[in-house]
C-alpha cells in the first residue's frame, strides 16, 4: 500500500507492508496528520481516500460541509486515577478489527502535557466512534467521523493519536494496529458491512406490523425437582433466578425487580395484584430453592424459575381455595441496552398488542432486541407510555391456574414454537443434580456444613453466561441496578478477568474443567494484542483492560487447568496466546527489578483508597511468582526451550526481589512499594495470597497468618482487609476496612497452610455459613467492618462463593493434582469439630479419587485417625496427615505396618509427612494421645449486630507445657467459650491468665501434672 503523509512533527508511521511516497499522484491513501495542505487537499477530495487528523479534520469538515461543524477542547490530566482515553465503535467498524470496537490510545499521566481534541457537531457525516474513558463512553463527544466523496472515502479523527505524545506510549501496539486498520479499510473496505453511531433518540412507539410469537406454553405439572431446601419463611431480602442467557431480580416478599437477557434489561418490575392487593403487601411465605422460588398465601401458590438455556422467565400462578380472583399485573418494559451504553443506544423500541391473545411484544428500533410477554388464556391488556417507562397490565379473572412467560431473543435468533414449563424446570433441576453428583462431594458429621457447601457450588456455577456474539464464561456478581451511574449495571454481571480466574482455582478443585476451559476460552478471545487479558467485558461488548493481575492470574490458571484435566491438547491449540501472555507480563517488570509492576498496567487488587499507590505488590508478584513456577513446566512440556530460559530467570529475579516486601521491624511481609522507591508498610490480607501461594517460605509463614485470627482482623463473618489499629481503617471502606469473604477465603488458605488449622477452618465456616442470612443461599460480595450487614453491590458474588469452596478442598483437604506428573497430593487437615468425613470425585484427568476419614476416642486421651484411599492406576499419592499440635506418642500405621514421618510442626497442628509415596490402596492408621482436646471456634453472627471477641490465636508450646494464646472481652467470657470447645485430660491442669501488655488477649496455660 503506497501512503502519501501531510504532517508535522509529531507522526511517525512504520508499519510493514506501507511504503510512504513522495508524490500524491502515486498514492492510494492520502494522510495529513494535523497539517492542513489546501492545495493537496483540493487535488485529493473526491480522487482518493484520505485520512484527516485533528485540525486537519476540523478544517476538511468545514469545507465539505460549507459550515463550521466542528468544536475543540484542551485535553487536561483529570483527578479520576486512571486519565485513559480512546474511541468506542458502535457495535462494528472494521477500523477497530483485533480492537474489540474500541481502545484506549491515551494513558495521561503527565499534567503539563496539553494538546487540542477535536469533535464533530455536524449532520452530514457518519460517525465512525465517539470518546471511551476510563469506564464510560461519552457519546456526544464524536471523534472519528466519515465521508464519501465520489465513491472515496474521507476519514476525520479528533485526536488521541499523537504519536509523539507521551500519553500514547503505553499504548503503541495498539496504536499501530489502529493505523493498519485504517490504512486496509481505506483501501479495500471490509467483507463485514461497517456500522456507524445513529443521532437519534429513546422514543416508544406503537407499530402494528409488528409480528406476534406463534409461541405455546405448557403449563407447570407436578415433577421431580431438587430438594435442596435453601430457606423458608417471611421477609424482604433479595434472591434471584439465573440461568445461562437470564439473570431475574426478586425478594422473599413477592416483589419481582429486573430482568435481564444479557446484555438487556427487558423488565424494570413486574407487580401482581390480587383483588386490588398488591401481593408484596401481604404475609408472604416463601421457599427458595436452588432452581425455583415459591410464594405462597392460604389463597394462591406463585412458582417462578428461569430456562437453563434460554433466555426465558416464567411463572406459574395457582390458585388454591377455588375462588374467583381479580388478577392484574403490572409489567414495566425497558428494553435497556447495558452500561457503558446510554439508554438511547438502540433508538428507542417498538411494541405491539395482539387483538386476540393480548400478547404484548417489542422491539429496540435497530432490531437488537426482540422481546415478548405472553400469558397462556386471554387477558385485558392496557399499556402507558411516559418519557420512562412503557408499563404493560394485563388483567383477568381466575379461580384456578396461570402460566406467564416472558423472554427476549437477539438478533436472528428465533423464539421457539413451545415453551414447556415442566420439561424447562427438570432440565435446569436435573443439571444441578447432575452438577453436585459429578464434582466433588463432602459428607461429613455435620448436616449443615453438608448443605451450605453443595450451595456454595451452585452457587458459583450459576455464574457461568452466555452472550449472544461474545461466548459463554464466568460473570462476577448479581444485584439490582441502582440509581446514577449503577442505572443499567446488575450488580456485576458482566465478565471480569481476575474474578473468573480467581473463581476457576475453585471449580479446578472441584472436577469441573468444562466451566474453567469455556472461561478461558474467552479470556483469550478477547486477550489484547499484546497479550494482556482483560479486567472487564462488559454483556454489551466494551472491553477495558485496567487490571494488572488479570494476566499472571491468566498464567497460573492455564497451568493449573492443563494439571488438574490432562487437557494437553488444548493447551498445544493456545500456546501462542500464553506466551503473548507471558511477554507482556515480563514486559512490565520495566526497571528490571524482579517485581511486575502496577504503575501503569493498573490495579492489582486494591483499586483506590488509602491502601492504593503501589507501584509494585506484593500481591501481583506473589501471583507472578507462581504463573512463572507454572509457565516453566508448561513449556516443558511444549518443548519451547526459549520460554522455559525466560521463565527461569524470571523466577530467580523475582524470588530475590519478593524479600523486598519484609519488614525487618515486624517480621511481616508488607502491602507494595510506591515508585519513588517509598513502602506502604501496611499489613493487610494481601500478604495471605503470598502464604497461600509458597512466595513465602513455611517458618516465615506462620508469623504472618497469626495476626488474622485476632480481634485486630478477624470478626464472625470474616477478616478485614486491614486490622482496626492500623490508623486507617474504616469499617465501610470499600478497600480501607470492610471484610470481603474474598478476603476471608485467601486467609482461610494461608492459614491451612501454615497449619493454623482452627483459624483457616473458622474463617472458611464465615463464608459457608454466611449464606444463611441475607441473601438466603448466597454469599455476598463484601460486608460492614464493624456490623454484620451487608456493604457492598452485589447480594450473590462469584468468588464470595468459590472462596467457601476452595480453602475446603486444598486446605481441609489438602488436594492438589497433578497430571504432569502422574501425581495427587493429600494433606488433610480436620479440625477436633469434624470426627466423619467422606470424599469423592477429587479428580485428576481421568481419574477419580475417594477418601474416608473417622475419628476414634480409644481411651480417655488416646485417639486414632483411619484414613482409607487409593492411588488409581498410573498414579502416585504423595499422602500426608496434620495432627493436633498437642499430640504426644504419635504411631503411623500403612496398610499394616510401621512407617516412619516427616514432622513440621504448624500454628495450630502439626503435619505428618509420609517418607514414601503410595501407588495403590492406602489404609492409614495414627494414633496418639492428647493432654488436652481442642476444637475451632465455630462462628454466628447475628445479622446487623457487632462481632463476638472470643477468638483462639495460636498455640506453642513450653516444654512439658503448652500456651495456648486468646482473645475475650473478660476471662469469665474467656471461660465460658473454653468449655464448648476445650477439655483437659488425667494427668494435665491449666490456668487462664490475662496477658498484661495486651488488651482482652489471655493465655491458657496448659501444666503436666509432675508425679
Amino acid at each position: 500500500m503506497r501512503v502519501f503523509v501531510v504532517k508535522n512533527d509529531f507522526f511517525d508511521l512504520s508499519l510493514e507492508n506501507i511504503e510512504i511516497v513522495q508524490d500524491v499522484e502515486e498514492a492510494d491513501v492520502v494522510w495529513f496528520h494535523g497539517v492542513f495542505d489546501p492545495h493537496t487537499v483540493q487535488s485529493v477530495l473526491g480522487r482518493r481516500h484520505a485520512v484527516f487528523y485533528g485540525e486537519a479534520a476540523a478544517e476538511v469538515s468545514e469545507i465539505i460541509e460549507q459550515n463550521d461543524v466542528v468544536e475543540s477542547f484542551e485535553l487536561v490530566m483529570s483527578r479520576d486515577p486512571w486519565d485513559k482515553r480512546g474511541f468506542q465503535s458502535y457495535k462494528y467498524h472494521p477500523i477497530f478489527e483485533s480492537l474489540h470496537g474500541g481502545f484506549y490510545t491515551y494513558l495521561v499521566l503527565d499534567k503539563e502535557a496539553s494538546e487540542k481534541v477535536f469533535c464533530y457537531r455536524g449532520k452530514k457525516a457518519r460517525i465512525v466512534a465517539v470518546e471511551k474513558r476510563y469506564i464510560s463512553v461519552i457519546r456526544e463527544n464524536a471523534l472519528i467521523w466519515e465521508y464519501e466523496i465520489d465513491s472515496k472515502k474521507i476519514l476525520c479523527i479528533g485526536g488521541y493519536l499523537n504519536f509523539k505524545s507521551s500519553h500514547i506510549q503505553y499504548n503503541i501496539h495498539e496504536a499501530k494496529q489502529f493505523v493498519k486498520n485504517i490504512l486496509e479499510y481505506m483501501l479495500s473496505g471490509s467483507e463485514k458491512p461497517a456500522l456507524y453511531w445513529p443521532s437519534c433518540s429513546n422514543e416508544t412507539k406503537i407499530d402494528r406490523g409488528l409480528e406476534f410469537t406463534k409461541l405455546r406454553i405448557k403449563p407447570l405439572r407436578e415433577c421431580e425437582t431438587l430438594e435442596l431446601l435453601v430457606h423458608e419463611g417471611f421477609g424482604e431480602d433479595y434472591t434471584n433466578l439465573c440461568g445461562r442467557r437470564i439473570l431475574a431480580n426478586l425478594k422473599e416478599n413477592g416483589e419481582f425487580d429486573e430482568v435481564w437477557v444479557h446484555p438487556f434489561r427487558i423488565i424494570k418490575n413486574i407487580s401482581f395484584r390480587i383483588d386490588g392487593r398488591k401481593i408484596s403487601e401481604q404475609k408472604i411465605f416463601h421457599r427458595i430453592y436452588p432452581d425455583r422460588v415459591i410464594h405462597e398465601t392460604e389463597s394462591f401458590k406463585l412458582t417462578s424459575f428461569v430456562s437453563l438455556e434460554k433466555p426465558i422467565f416464567m411463572i406459574q400462578l395457582d390458585f388454591k381455595d377455588g375462588k374467583t380472583h381479580e388478577l392484574e399485573v403490572d409489567f414495566n418494559v425497558d428494553s435497556r441496552i447495558m452500561w457503558p451504553f446510554d439508554e438511547a443506544f438502540n433508538c428507542g423500541k417498538f411494541f405491539n398488542v395482539c387483538d386476540e391473545t393480548k400478547e404484548v411484544v417489542f422491539q429496540t428500533y435497530d432490531g437488537m432486541l426482540k422481546a415478548f410477554i405472553k400469558m397462556n388464556i386471554p387477558t385485558q391488556t392496557r399499556w402507558s407510555n411516559d418519557e420512562n417507562s412503557l408499563t404493560f397490565t394485563m388483567s383477568t379473572n381466575l379461580n384456578d391456574s396461570l402460566s406467564i412467560c416472558l423472554g427476549g431473543f437477539l438478533e436472528q435468533e428465533q423464539v421457539p414454537s413451545e415453551v414447556d414449563f415442566t420439561a424447562e424446570l427438570i432440565e435446569y433441576s436435573s443439571f444441578l443434580k447432575n452438577y453436585l453428583n459429578n464434582t466433588l462431594q463432602l459428607e461429613t458429621n455435620d448436616e449443615l456444613f453438608d448443605r451450605m457447601f453443595q450451595l456454595a457450588k451452585i452457587g458459583t456455577v450459576k455464574f457461568l453466561t452466555s452472550v449472544s456474539d461474545i461466548g459463554e464464561g464466568l460473570m462476577a456478581g448479581y444485584a439490582n441496578s441502582k440509581p446514577g451511574w449503577f442505572s443499567a449495571r446488575p450488580g456485576y454481571a458482566w465478565y471480569f478477568g481476575r474474578d473468573s480466574e480467581w473463581v476457576s482455582m475453585a471449580l479446578l478443585d472441584i472436577g469441573d474443567w468444562e466451566t474453567v476451559k469455556k472461561n478461558l476460552q474467552l479470556l483469550m478471545k478477547y486477550q489484547r494484542i499484546d497479550g494482556k487479558i482483560f479486567h472487564e467485558l462488559t454483556s454489551s461488548g466494551v472491553v477495558h483492560f485496567d487490571a494488572a493481575d488479570s494476566t499472571p492470574l491468566f498464567l497460573l490458571v492455564f497451568h493449573r487447568y492443563v494439571k488438574h484435566s490432562g487437557d494437553v491438547e488444548f493447551l498445544s491449540e493456545n500456546w501462542k496466546n500464553v506466551i503473548r501472555a507471558f511477554e507482556f507480563c515480563l514486559s512490565t517488570d520495566r526497571n528490571n527489578d524482579g517485581l511486575i509492576e502496577n504503575t501503569i498496567e493498573g490495579h492489582g487488587w486494591i483499586e483506590g483508597g488509602k491502601l492504593y499507590g503501589s507501584d509494585a505488590e506484593l500481591y501481583l508478584n506473589a501471583i507472578w511468582l507462581s504463573a512463572l513456577e507454572g509457565t516453566i513446566e508448561l513449556s516443558e512440556l511444549m518443548n519451547d526451550s526459549e520460554v522455559k530460559r525466560k521463565a527461569e530467570e524470571a523466577l530467580q529475579r523475582t524470588k530475590r526481589a519478593i524479600e523486598k516486601f519484609y519488614d525487618e521491624r515486624t517480621g511481616l511481609y508488607i502491602l507494595g512499594i510506591k515508585n519513588d522507591g517509598e513502602r506502604l508498610n501496611h499489613f493487610t490480607v494481601m500478604t495471605a495470597v503470598a502464604v497461600y501461594l509458597g512466595a513465602i517460605g513455611f517458618e516465615d509463614a506462620k508469623r504472618q497468618v497469626i495476626p488474622y485470627a485476632s480481634n485486630d482482623f478477624s470478626t464472625d463473618w470474616g477478616v478485614r482487609i486491614i486490622s482496626k489499629s492500623s490508623g486507617i481503617f474504616n469499617p465501610n471502606g470499600y478497600h480501607e476496612g470492610t471484610i470481603w469473604p474474598l478476603f476471608t477465603g485467601w486467609v482461610s488458605l494461608a492459614e491451612f497452610k501454615a497449619g493454623s488449622t482452627h483459624s483457616g477452618f473458622n474463617h472458611v465456616l464465615c463464608n459457608l455459613l454466611s449464606a444463611r442470612h441475607f441473601a438466603k443461599g448466597y454469599i455476598s460480595e463484601v460486608y460492614h467492618g464493624e456490623v454484620y450487614k451487608p456493604s457492598g453491590i452485589c447480594p450473590h458474588q462469584a468468588w464470595s462463593e468459590s472462596m467457601a469452596v476452595q480453602p475446603l478442598v486444598e486446605g481441609l483437604l489438602g488436594f492438589e493434582a497433578n497430571f504432569l506428573n502422574g501425581k495427587i497430593l493429600l494433606s488433610p487437615q480436620i479440625p477436633w469439630n469434624m470426627n466423619e468425613l467422606r470424599v469423592k470425585n477429587l479428580k485428576v484427568a481421568t481419574a477419580s479419587v475417594e477418601l474416608s476419614f473417622k475419628r476414634i476416642r480409644t481411651d480417655e486421651n488416646h485417639f486414632q485417625e483411619v484414613y482409607r484411599t487409593q492411588a488409581p492406576e498410573g498414579y502416585r499419592m504423595d499422602f500426608s496427615v496434620w495432627v493436633p499440635k498437642q499430640a504426644e506418642n504419635i504411631d503411623v500405621l500403612l496398610n499394616g505396618r510401621k512407617v516412619d514421618f516427616e514432622l513440621l510442626e504448624g500454628v495450630f497442628s502439626k503435619k505428618l509427612r509420609l517418607k514414601e509415596e503410595n501407588r495403590s490402596e492406602l489404609n492409614l492408621i495414627v494414633s496418639y494421645t492428647l493432654p488436652f482436646e481442642l476444637a475451632a471456634v465455630q462462628p454466628d453472627p447475628s445479622p446487623f449486630h457487632l462481632s463476638s471477641t472470643f477468638r483462639l490465636v495460636s498455640l506453642t508450646k513450653d516444654g512439658s507445657n503448652y500456651r495456648l494464646l486468646l482473645e475475650a472481652s473478660s476471662k469469665d467470657e474467656a471461660l465460658e467459650e473454653l468449655s464448648k470447645i476445650f477439655k483437659v485430660h488425667r494427668g494435665f491442669t491449666f490456668d487462664v491468665l490475662e496477658e498484661a501488655l495486651r488488651k482482652n488477649s489471655f493465655c491458657v496455660l496448659v501444666k503436666c501434672n509432675k508425679r
